[in-house]
């Protein structure tokens, strides 16, 4: 839940978050707004409040940088197609996750588990990360 506190904000505010309506607010009174953000991602969104045609000066919003907790399994065959399961939170709408540079194309994603599948190549201790508008979550090692 997020709390905006201000002024003027009028019998019927809307909030927008990058340029998108956040929906049915929590509540509402002159001085304090509260409603759950929506799914997103990025760093430095616009949020505005708006009531009887009056816009807010924008206010900066990020959302929590992904992070990675496990990954399953530690390591595959140097042919590819070994499926990995990365768990965390904060994955966003559109993650991309990168294997030694290499990006890969989730195969089933949601906000805390993601499923790739390796390409083929060889080597020890190879960076897997998640980055998602612009934010980078920890490394986690594989091993091919």
């Amino acid at each position: 839940m997020i709390t905006l506190t201000g002024s003027n904000f009028g019998l019927a505010p809307s909030v927008s978050l990058g340029g998108t309506s956040v929906g049915n607010l929590l509540g509402s009174s002159h001085n304090l707004i509260t409603f759950t953000a929506p799914p997103g991602q990025g760093t430095n969104l616009p949020l505005v409040v708006t009531a009887a045609g009056q816009s807010s000066p924008p206010v900066s919003f990020s959302y929590g940088a992904p992070a990675i907790t496990s990954i399953s399994p530690a390591n595959g065959t140097t042919a590819g197609g070994t499926r990995i399961t990365i768990h965390g939170s904060n994955f966003g709408l559109s993650p991309v996750v990168r294997l030694n540079g290499a990006d890969l194309t989730p195969v089933s994603a949601s906000h805390n588990l993601l499923l790739v599948d390796t390409p083929p190549g060889e080597g020890i201790a190879i960076p897997l990360t998640v980055e998602v508008g612009g934010q980078v979550s920890n490394e986690f090692l594989f091993f091919l």
